[in-house]
């Protein structure tokens, strides 16, 4: 199995990159049975319902568009699912989400 960042880089530009942010934190998006409604999405999607906590997190964080990309990238190009959807909605949390 390929390293993650690997998996990223390997389609040369086929996938989108995620969007350049400003400095400029997303607001609280969701109230918390919405966040409960995107996790068990996520959940369904990706196959891992141990991780419901953290796709509640990720939906805190980032808007539901942005986690329905990070969702098909992951299933699309990664051999573990889970673990690329993990690694993309730190990297995208990073680069504009709220750190709550």
């Amino acid at each position: 199995m390929k390293p993650i960042k690997e998996q990223i880089n390997d389609n040369e530009g086929k996938y989108a990159k995620l969007p350049a942010r400003s400095s400029t934190k997303y607001a609280k998006l969701v109230s918390a049975d919405e966040a409960d409604r995107i996790a068990g999405w996520v959940e369904e999607k990706l196959g891992s319902p141990d991780s419901h906590a953290y796709y509640c997190t990720v939906a805190y964080r980032l808007p539901e568009a942005i986690i329905g990309r990070l969702v098909a990238t992951a299933i699309e190009k990664g051999e573990n699912p889970g673990a690329l959807f993990h690694y993309l909605a730190e990297k995208e949390i990073k680069a504009g989400g709220i750190d709550e």
